[in-house]
C-alpha cells in the first residue's frame, strides 16, 4: 500500500491533518487543517509572556487578544497560501509575518 493513500483518505473525508506549525524569536503557529480547510489557528508567545495576538490569511482578520495563548475557530477555505501570526508587546510590533503555508 502506498503511504500517501492514508493521507489522500483523511484529506477526502474531511479528516484534520496533523498540526502544522511554525515559529519565529517570539511566537508560533499552528493551524489544524484538511486540506486548503483550515479549523483553527493558534498562536503563543515562546516566553509565555502575554502581548497583543493576532492572525491573518487573505482577506481574513482575526480579533486582536491579549493572551499568551489564543486559538481562533477559523473554518473556511481560500485560495490564499499563508495565514500568519503576529504579536505586539506595549504597542511596539514584536514580530510579525511567522506564516504556515496551506497547500491543499
Amino acid at each position: 500500500m502506498s503511504p500517501v493513500l492514508p493521507f489522500l483518505a483523511a484529506a477526502l473525508l474531511g479528516v484534520p491533518a496533523p498540526p502544522t506549525a511554525a515559529c519565529g524569536v517570539h511566537v508560533c503557529l499552528e493551524i489544524t487543517r484538511a486540506g486548503s480547510f483550515v479549523r483553527d489557528a493558534t498562536a503563543y508567545t515562546r516566553d509565555g509572556r502575554p502581548g497583543t495576538l493576532r492572525v491573518s490569511w487573505g482577506d481574513w482578520h482575526s480579533s486582536l487578544v491579549h493572551a499568551s495563548r489564543f486559538t481562533w475557530n477559523v473554518n473556511d477555505a481560500r485560495p490564499f497560501h499563508d495565514i500568519c501570526a503576529a504579536l505586539d508587546r506595549g504597542g511596539r510590533k514584536v514580530e510579525d509575518h511567522i506564516c504556515v503555508r496551506v497547500i491543499p
